[in-house]
């Protein structure tokens, strides 16, 4: 599965691809707590290099890069994603409210207006959504899943077992995204919005067993990458759109 020297029994690969990924959340919390947002780009753009730097061939097509077999269970595992996020988006309304800085849709817009007017441009010019959202549908979705139920998954598959991987990787994607909700910096002092950010630790979990489930389903990765690139777009039109 692995290139040369990772292929050694000096180096177990979970504990690698671990390392990766502890590497990896360091800048992305920096930035993110930091406001420098376009820079968790680089992240992504990494991530998606991994497979083609760590893998070989045979490696590639075990973490599910390979042809669709379904055209149609693509357009599924695009559905399951625009629902998977729209239920976040309700299930914060339910409980802080559409306007609460609590919502966690609602964390992610005050990133957008911290950079300009998007959201009034947008929502007077619709035609322009796709423009400020093309990088949460294609950049975060390729990384993402690339590594998390590419590499990271499959390693833990053959160091451990599915479920020991399923679960793993859940955890591991949903506490990397407390770098986007949950954790504040300011003024020097760090402040954790709890309970709401268990909520939404919980909430990216179940998204990543989503994914999963969607690389399964369709039987490539590909799969995953589009359920996770229509749960970020309807994530997006929910905060364009329909937050107040």
């Amino acid at each position: 599965m692995f290139r040369g020297i990772f292929t050694t029994k000096a180096i177990m690969p979970w504990l690698l691809v671990g390392a990766i990924a502890c590497v990896l959340a360091v800048p992305r919390f920096y930035w993110m707590l930091h406001g420098n947002y376009n820079a968790i780009m680089v992240i992504f753009l990494v991530m998606m290099l991994l497979p083609f730097l760590l893998l070989n061939t045979y490696g590639r097509r075990q973490i599910g890069l390979t042809k669709p077999g379904s055209w149609l269970r693509m357009l599924v595992a695009i559905a399951l994603g625009c629902l998977g996020a729209f239920f976040v988006h309700a299930l914060g309304v339910a409980l802080y409210g559409e306007t609460s800085p609590l919502h966690w849709y609602n964390a992610v817009k005050a990133t957008i207006t911290q950079r300009g007017n998007a959201i009034e441009m947008v929502r007077a010019t619709p035609s322009l959504f796709l423009i400020f959202t093309l990088p949460a549908m294609t950049l975060s979705p390729l990384g993402e899943e690339f590594f998390f139920r590419g590499i990271f998954h499959e390693t833990l598959v053959e160091g451990f077992n599915m479920r020991t991987a399923l679960l793993a990787d859940a955890a591991a994607f949903g506490l990397t995204h407390i770098a986007h909700y949950g954790l504040v910096l300011h003024s020097g002092t760090f402040t954790v919005l709890f309970p709401s950010v268990v909520w939404w630790v919980a909430q990216m979990a179940g998204a990543a067993l989503l994914f999963s489930f969607a690389r399964a389903y369709t039987g490539t990765l590909w799969g995953a990458v589009l359920c996770h690139a229509g749960f970020n777009a309807t994530m997006m039109w929910c905060i364009f759109f329909a937050l107040g």
